[in-house]
């Protein structure tokens, strides 16, 4: 089993600091018996290939592994959330390292993608949006005896 955890760093409206004597939770795999690793969960490209090393080695080994992302919590915990409580400063340094911006300059830059391509894989994504909201709205609701299918905590 390959554990992941997005730690990014707030719980509700608490930061990570305020209850974790760490900085890292992978740091607490070692007491569960396992190992954990942490990657930057901001670069695409990391994560892709320590998620990758990560699933081979539990296939390998059969043995459990914690794979941490370590990113922020640019948004708030629900959508009218204005983040008064969010220290402004950390907020854009961390919003300066968004992970899609990041990975989509650097494949501009490696020539891999165009300004072109880009604009229309964001469409694409609206475009998907739309017709899944407008699928929803058209639904009807699911019936009652529905609310437990599929639940098993």
């Amino acid at each position: 089993m390959l554990y992941v955890c997005e730690n990014n760093q707030w719980q509700a409206f608490v930061h990570r600091r305020e209850t974790m004597l760490t900085d890292r939770i992978a740091s607490r795999a070692s007491a569960y018996g396992m190992e954990g690793i942490t990657v930057d969960g901001n670069d695409a490209e990391a994560v892709y290939a320590a998620t990758a090393a990560a699933a081979a080695k539990v296939r390998e080994t059969r043995k459990p592994m914690l794979l941490e992302t370590y990113t922020y919590r640019t948004r708030g915990h629900y959508e009218p959330d204005d983040q008064s409580y969010v220290d402004a400063k950390e907020l854009a340094h961390w919003q300066q390292r968004d992970p899609i911006e990041q990975l989509k300059r650097k494949l501009i830059e490696q020539r891999s993608l165009t300004s072109a391509d880009v604009e229309r894989m964001q469409l694409r994504v609206q475009e998907t949006i739309a017709d899944a909201l407008t699928f929803a709205k058209n639904s009807p609701f699911p019936n009652t005896s529905e609310l437990t299918t599929d639940v098993y905590a």
